[in-house]
């Protein structure tokens, strides 16, 4: 009598594991990859993004600032233009240098990280990053080293 119920308590014990272990095997996500580094620029970044007039972080060179973006298949480039007080262009923009071999990784919620390097061939090492969110069908965030603004795509291929 008392090997019946030992037995039998093994072999609940063990049918409860198996149920136990069937439910984790199913329930347990999977091994989450890691993020991808993929060549070029998403189609939905391609083209050029402007942001409006804002208030320019160094106020001797312009009282404004208005900032150009330009993104292509396998580089981007950008550029400041200084206003005035009553909004009239003070100094063009030379840009920021062309940046070369652009790569992305998407982040998830409509979020990129775009890593580009300095175009030529004295500065191939000095590595460029920026952080691009799209908040609407032509609008996004954009932060870069000189900060984070609002940009409107104004165009799907670059133009100055």
């Amino acid at each position: 009598m008392r090997q019946n119920n030992v037995l039998m308590n093994k072999l609940l014990l063990g049918m409860f594991l198996l149920l136990l272990s069937l439910v984790l095997l199913i329930t347990v996500p999977g091994q989450v990859e890691a993020a991808t580094w993929h060549r070029g620029a998403p189609r939905v970044l391609r083209g050029t993004w402007r942001t409006h007039l804002y208030r320019s972080p160094a106020p001797r060179v312009g009282y404004y600032t208005r900032t150009t973006f330009g993104i292509n298949k396998r580089s981007d480039d950008g550029m400041n233009v200084a206003y005035t007080k009553a909004k009239r262009v003070k100094l063009e923009g030379c840009g920021w240098g062309y940046n070369t071999k652009l790569h992305y990784r998407y982040l998830g919620h409509h979020r990129y990280y775009l890593r580009s390097y300095l175009g030529g061939r004295v500065a191939k090492s000095t590595r460029v990053n920026y952080i691009v969110h799209i908040v609407g069908k032509n609008k996004a965030y954009i932060n870069r080293a000189a900060g984070k603004h609002l940009f409107y795509k104004i165009s799907n291929r670059i133009v100055y």
